[in-house]
């Protein structure tokens, strides 16, 4: 999808948001990856099967949107809204979110420069041994994100997401 044709569905969609005519965004399968779509407000798009890998979704209004089988790996997702989606769920500790979903059946998390690591990876990242690469270096820290993994991983558990 070129530029052009993103801008023609994202404005026809705003239109359609604000109650002014146009349509509901359909990019189900579009390849966006690496796409610019900060602050872009996509609430009630159908994004299912979208490749968004390494897009920049900072500040996105993903409210309601459609991510069924969306590839988010390595996106930014940093501070987007993404409330009110099945198919994602996010969990916020002193004003540091991390978010999971379901990427090829396996449960991954983004968290900051962190995007789409499984639940093991996130592990080993925020482990006391790995101090050195985390943003804020002590330990109390690193417990905060292991919380906020054992939360996401409960949650999808007790949603039939994993098992």
């Amino acid at each position: 999808m070129d530029k052009k044709e993103l801008e023609t569905i994202l404005a026809d969609h705003a239109k359609w948001l604000s109650g002014n005519g146009g349509s509901r965004a359909d990019l189900s399968r579009a390849d966006l990856r690496r796409t610019n779509l900060s602050f872009a407000n996509l609430s009630g798009a159908n994004l299912s099967f979208a490749n968004l890998s390494e897009a920049n979704l900072t500040r996105a209004c993903l409210r309601e949107a459609c991510l069924s089988r969306t590839n988010l790996s390595r996106a930014d997702l940093s501070r987007a809204d993404l409330s009110d989606n099945h198919y994602v769920i996010g969990c916020t500790l002193s004003n540091y979110p991390v978010v999971a979903y379901m990427q090829d059946n396996e449960l991954c998390v983004t968290s900051g420069c962190r995007r789409g690591l499984t639940i093991a990876d996130a592990r080993e990242h925020w482990s006391l041994s790995n101090i050195v690469k985390w943003t804020q270096k002590h330990e109390a820290w690193g417990a905060q994100r292991l919380r906020q993994i054992d939360f996401l991983e409960a949650e999808a558990s007790h949603l039939g997401w994993t098992k």
